[in-house]
């Protein structure tokens, strides 16, 4: 499998995988809680936690797959595999919470009505009026959040933010519980879209997510 390839099907079924919806590839599987690259289990969501291993694969692909998950950026120095920052065996290791089941549950696919995404980044805007219904009933306005991606230039794109047509101060306290952890998904999902973005040389030196995080959101 060729490099755009190997990357399209990691965007694809880290967008399922984070959406609790099954994909299949021919060498990809995911049944929305597990992931298994070749037949090998190397993630699962265990309660509200994101484990991974590389299945005892220190391959590129095992690589690249394992790099589109939140929580999780994996590089590699004179064959050592480093898994956010720290060496890494590769065996079985916390990546991640989901910390809310409603948040878990909400299809962030399904609820998107506007994304344009690109490798120089773009926006993705999230109805996600169901998780918060009295904030829907007090105003009569739609809960709109989502992430974008500004383009640096010279092939680089920025830090993905996650963003909210409204302010948090106008939920409930309950309401609240969910906006961070939200808005934090919708750049995981976001991420899981474009790979964070950027072209071919930056793809082929990229390591993740929280890596992505460390870039500027801007070039001014």
């Amino acid at each position: 499998m060729n490099y755009q390839a190997r990357r399209k099907t990691s965007r694809d079924a880290a967008a399922a995988f984070i959406s609790s919806k099954p994909y299949r590839s021919k060498n990809t599987v995911t049944d929305g809680t597990r992931l298994y690259l070749f037949g090998n289990l190397i993630a699962e969501k265990r309660g509200a936690a994101l484990w991974i291993t590389n299945a005892g694969w220190s391959t590129a692909t095992t690589k690249e797959r394992l790099n589109a998950l939140p929580g999780v950026s994996i590089t590699q120095k004179a064959g050592i595999w480093y898994l956010n920052g720290a060496e890494w065996s590769g065996k079985w290791a916390k990546v991640h919470d989901f910390e809310d089941p409603r948040l878990e549950a909400f299809s962030l696919e399904e609820n998107t009505i506007d994304a344009d995404i690109s490798y120089r980044g773009g926006k993705i805007k999230i109805d996600a009026s169901e998780l918060f219904p009295e904030y829907y009933e007090r105003t009569g306005e739609r809960a709109i959040v989502g992430a974008y991606q500004n383009y640096l230039g010279g092939g680089i794109a920025g830090r993905i933010v996650g963003a909210a047509m409204f302010q948090p101060e106008e939920l409930t306290e309950e309401e609240r519980a969910l906006f961070d952890p939200l808005l934090k998904r919708c750049v995981a999902y976001f991420h899981s879209l474009n790979n964070g973005g950027g072209d071919e040389y930056m793809q082929e030196n990229y390591s993740g997510l929280d890596f992505n995080q460390t870039l500027p959101t801007s070039a001014y």
